[in-house]
């Protein structure tokens, strides 16, 4: 998003963050409550204000240089490396207290604060993000790599992806069937056209046809 369009004062991060927070609390629904979350590089009160605003909680993960004070003890995250626990600290850059949950596991330790009630547990809520970065890793660097792809113009590369998205789909459901050759594809083959019918003008009936024939 930083990289297109390129030209001079086109692209302005803080306005397309909040033109999306707003644009997705329009689009979804007013019955359930939504947690976002995200990794370091959203990691910042600005960023945390703005979902609140928004109407939505946040879990998010944060580098470990930031300063704090507990119990009026002036300490920095990163005192807490190797360790597993959750406390409330105030935070003087943010002129505000926030609960913070520190989790390491494997020798890894995550710093996370969130707008939720402290008897949730963040890092469970923040563990379930891995479940997309496949996705994100197979379209970047160990996969399709679009990150190295020469085009600049904003609508080719639009194209580019929504064909890079098609082709990961497929790839998906054929590996989904080899996977599972116990689970014919044609059991779950109502669902999957649903999928498909969302990348395509064409009605379901249509991309039904389409991926039968390899299957029969």
């Amino acid at each position: 998003m930083r990289s297109y369009p390129k030209r001079k004062g086109q692209s302005n991060q803080k306005k397309m963050e909040k033109a999306f927070l707003k644009q997705l609390r329009h689009l979804l629904s007013k019955k359930y409550t939504y947690t976002i979350v995200a990794d370091r590089g959203f990691g910042n009160n600005r960023f945390a204000d703005l979902r609140l605003e928004n109407g939505f909680d946040y879990v998010l993960r944060k580098c470990d240089n930031l300063n704090i004070e507990v119990n009026g003890n002036k300490l920095n995250l990163k005192d807490f490396s190797s360790k597993t626990r959750k406390f409330k600290a105030y935070v003087p850059a943010w002129k505000k207290e926030a609960i913070f949950e520190v989790k390491t596991k494997n020798d890894s330790t995550w710093f996370l604060f969130s707008s939720l009630s402290d008897d949730k547990s963040f890092s469970e809520i923040y563990e379930k993000r891995f479940g997309i970065e496949k996705c994100f890793q197979d379209q970047k660097s160990s996969g399709f790599d679009i990150e190295k792809t020469k085009i600049r113009k904003y609508d080719r590369f639009k194209k580019l992806y929504f064909s890079m998205c098609l082709a990961q789909l497929f790839a998906v459901l054929v590996g989904e069937y080899v996977q599972n050759n116990n689970h014919p594809l044609k059991k779950k083959f109502h669902i999957l056209a649903d999928v498909l019918s969302a990348f395509s003008s064409s009605n379901g009936s249509h991309a039904s046809c389409f991926l039968n024939k390899p299957f029969d």
